[in-house]
């Protein structure tokens, strides 16, 4: 998970803390932030999906990553569209995007399977691929 997460760095319990506290702030200003992704009627958790804002940009990322055991089951594709479902219906939410490593051909399936649509900001960093949804666009769908 952490190969194009997190760069392959290993993380902290205080990283992981702050992501956490962010994300309470997230649901607390914005009413969006991460979930836990667990199958149905399963306690462990088998990752994660949420949204956070990204700052240079301006705008709302859909983030997931799941355990390695649980890759080309659709959990990431169900989790993140619901997450969009509910960031356009229930958070006002205009645009989400999606960024994810340029080799990261798996989650970019996923992003294409959402409706997004690639594109470039005038800041984007060179080793990563970007796209995007609108409210529009996926009502259209």
């Amino acid at each position: 998970m952490r190969r194009y997460l997190f760069d392959d760095q290993p993380v902290t319990p205080e990283f992981i803390r702050a992501v956490l506290a962010q994300s309470v702030r997230d649901f607390e200003e914005r009413r969006c932030g991460i979930w836990t992704v667990r199958e149905k009627g399963e306690d462990a958790a088998v990752g994660f999906c949420g949204l956070r804002l990204v700052q240079d940009l301006g705008l709302v990322e859909v983030l997931y990553a799941l355990t390695e055991s649980k890759w080309n089951h659709g959990y990431a594709f169900e989790a993140a569209s619901t997450v969009i479902h509910r960031a356009f219906r229930l958070a006002g939410l205009y645009e989400i995007v999606g960024i994810t490593d340029a080799p990261n051909v798996w989650s970019w399936r996923i992003l294409e399977k959402l409706g997004m649509r690639e594109f470039r900001p005038p800041n984007a960093r060179p080793h990563l691929r970007y796209a995007s949804l609108t409210r529009r666009e996926r009502v259209a769908d």
